[in-house]
């Protein structure tokens, strides 16, 4: 299992439209949310209508289907160095709580 401020494993995950990433793919770029489980397509069509936001935090957004073995279902948020920010449950507030998250992260980290 992923653990929060350490490198998450290079995994390839395969988004709903078929398109394939791998994750260190985004390392020294931007920071990722990656969704799984039931309800990511739900989650991120939601998170989509922040899009100004999560651009301007440097945030891509990936959902893809069941987790890999290393990934619990819902959401991680990985920094652009490739570390486990945190975990999410897949709610309704997702946007705002991964929004003040970065936004403290970032604060931290400048």
């Amino acid at each position: 299992m992923i653990e929060k401020n350490k490198l998450v494993p290079d995994i390839e995950i395969t988004d709903l439209s078929g398109e394939k990433f791998r994750l260190w793919d985004f390392r020294q770029k931007t920071h990722l949310l990656v969704l799984f489980g039931a309800g990511a397509a739900e989650a991120k069509a939601k998170l989509d209508e922040k899009k100004k936001i999560m651009d301007w935090l440097g945030l891509r957004i990936i959902a893809g289907g069941a987790p890999p073995a290393e990934f619990p279902a819902g959401a991680a948020a990985i920094d652009k160095f490739g570390r486990l920010i945190a975990t999410y449950p897949l709610t309704d507030d997702l946007g705002d709580i991964v929004e003040k998250d970065l936004i403290y992260y970032e604060a931290k980290h400048c």
